[in-house]
Parts: C-alpha cells; structure tokens; sequence
C-alpha cells in the first residue's frame, strides 16, 4: 500500500509504531513550525504578556490541529503607512502644482489660452483640463472670459 507521495505506508501500520495519518502529519507539524519561528519579529508599541496576543488558528487538513500563529501588532506600523501615504500625497501635490505653472506661463505668453490648449499642453483628458483651469480661476489667477460654451481663460 503507497500513500499519495508514493511512499510506502503498509510496513507502518503493522508494527504498529505510526498510523499513516501520523506519517503524514509530522511534516506538516515540521512546516508550520518552521514558519512560526521563522516569522519576522515586529516590535511591540506597548508591553504587552504574550498570552494576550490575538492569534490567527491555522488549520491543516491533514490532522485537523489547531495552531495559534502570532499575528503582527498593525500599531507597530501605522506610522511608516501614514508617512509613507503622506510622502506620496507631497510628491503628487509637486506634480500638479508644476502642471498649474505650466499653464499659468502659456497663458502668460500667449495671453490667453483654453480647455483644448490645456488638453494638448498638459496631454491630459477634457475633464482634466477643465479641473485645472477651475482651480486656477478659484485661485485668482486666471479669469474666465467669454461664452459659457467656449470659454478663454486670461492671466488675472
């Protein structure tokens, strides 16, 4: 008799040292064992005992066992996350500040300019050109000029 890696299983039933659920079970109770201790260690924000860490059971689907495996205390790294989140909102923020100058210097030089300029200046959508432009007329540094279809925007 073979289990399902092949491996002979019938010499182990009959001396009666193992059963095959034990042969088969014993490198998946080696596995998670391993991954347990080999599980990065997060520093604690507070002191806490480790009875009281929240834990994840696990399952395997071999024995039906139950293992606590450590879960990492998200606290510990809330505040890389908000630094991290805050540093990408800055560079994005420097992005479209330098989008706005671009348009706010062709308008400058050309005198005017409009949503299908922006469109082909910045080679954004219509919608966003006309956010840019909006937000440059709430700024106070361009007026809108013109029909409310097609407008021109000035240098205020």
């Amino acid at each position: 008799m073979s289990d399902a890696s092949g491996g002979d299983v019938s010499g182990a039933a009959d001396a009666g040292s193992t059963t095959p659920a034990e042969v088969t079970a014993a490198p998946v109770v080696s596995e998670i064992s391993e991954a347990v201790s080999a599980t990065e260690v997060v520093p604690e924000v507070a002191a806490e005992p480790v009875s009281e860490v929240e834990t994840e059971p696990v399952q395997t689907s071999v024995a039906e066992t139950v293992v606590a495996v450590p879960m990492p205390a998200p606290a510990a790294a809330e505040p890389a996350i908000k630094s991290f989140l805050s540093r990408a909102l800055d560079a994005l923020q420097i992005g479209k500040r330098a989008k706005l100058d671009k348009i706010l210097a062709e308008a400058k030089r050309k005198h005017s300019i409009t949503n299908d300029g922006v469109e082909k200046l910045l080679r954004v959508s219509d919608a966003t050109a006309t956010r840019y432009l909006s937000q440059l007329v709430k700024e106070g540094k361009l007026r809108r000029v013109g029909a409310q279809k097609r407008p021109t925007y000035e240098p205020a």
